[in-house]
């Protein structure tokens, strides 16, 4: 019997390691595809949609400043490394960081802790314990993992590209659902959908009309599943924890006196607001070796004793 649950699970761990080669192989080709369609998304607002929308001096400007972020998230997200064990982090791009102050919010009201160092058992580095853990597509440890998004972005969301992320997917649900919004009235009219629309011509430059009605229910699809792992992940920034930790944390919370230490407050973890409005790159208070913990919690997490610790030895949450 132990013998065949052997054999079983060195089985699935087969096939797991060939579907993260597939994963990582195909992960160019899905990066391709999302640009594809973001590019049909924006020929479509701009041929139909833009020159039937009202108020255009408003509407235009407002339209624009949401596929600017949208597109400049994405952008930087899919540019920016998210920052792994033992390799230096390069500061590209240098102009387009937000200006902060030389102490940052969470250095002058938190202590910063080193974070105590292990050896990871897949690639060998020495890593922070706490918050790295080992990537198998990427085959490397990431500083403060969160999960590899093949996809979207074809790399891990980490310490330094989560914002960017979760940004992106909130202007993306945006973007969408006013895609939504805003083509029903060119598409009902040109179409007859409403009965007490009349049907009219379409005006289109280069843009079909089922190219219009393809991006209409592929927007309205996106904007209800990107809503969905949006809000889990604002959940994550929120309460401050990966979504690894998220794992980890509902075996903690079963003891009624766990507290999470990295939570630093909702605006604190939120930090800076203004970069919500402008797709600026913000550096993280820490390079990811040293932990800021709220206070009273500067020795680790309430409620959970060192041996009780998870841990991705084992594999169970590295992707």
């Amino acid at each position: 019997m132990v013998i065949c649950s052997q054999r079983v699970f060195r089985c699935f761990r087969t096939f797991e390691r060939l579907g993260d080669k597939i994963t990582g192989y195909a992960g160019p080709w899905f990066v391709a595809l999302a640009n594809c369609l973001i590019l049909c998304g924006l020929a479509c607002f701009f041929d139909v949609i833009a020159p039937t929308m009202r108020y255009p001096l408003l509407s235009i400007p407002a339209c624009l400043i949401l596929i600017i972020n949208m597109v400049g998230h994405y952008f930087w997200v899919v540019m920016i490394p998210p920052g792994f064990v033992d390799v230096q982090f390069e500061h590209k791009y240098k102009w387009f960081y937000a200006r902060r102050k030389d102490s940052s919010r969470v250095v002058r009201h938190f202590q910063l802790t080193p974070a105590a160092r292990n050896t990871c058992r897949k690639c060998g580095r020495s890593r922070p314990e706490k918050r790295a853990h080992h990537c198998r597509v990427c085959d490397i440890c990431v500083l403060k993992y969160d999960h590899h998004c093949p996809v979207r972005i074809n790399q891990c969301v980490g310490l330094y590209n989560e914002r960017h992320f979760v940004m992106f997917m909130a202007y993306l649900v945006v973007c969408a659902s006013s895609f939504c919004y805003l083509a029903w009235e060119p598409m009902s009219s040109t179409f007859g959908f409403a009965n007490e629309t009349p049907k009219a011509e379409f005006r289109s430059t280069f843009v079909p009309p089922t190219m219009l009605v393809m991006m209409f229910i592929l927007s309205a699809v996106m904007a209800f599943c990107v809503l969905v792992m949006l809000l889990f992940q604002l959940h994550g920034v929120v309460c401050g924890e990966t979504s690894v930790e998220t794992q980890d944390f509902e075996v903690y919370r079963k003891n009624e006196e766990f507290v999470n230490s990295y939570d630093l407050g909702r605006q604190t973890n939120l930090h800076p607001l203004y970069t919500l409005f402008l797709p600026l790159l913000v550096m993280p208070y820490t390079d990811g070796y040293s932990i800021a913990r709220r206070v009273g919690c500067e020795d680790g997490h309430k409620g959970v004793s060192p041996g009780d610790q998870i841990t991705d030895d084992e594999g169970e949450y590295e992707v």
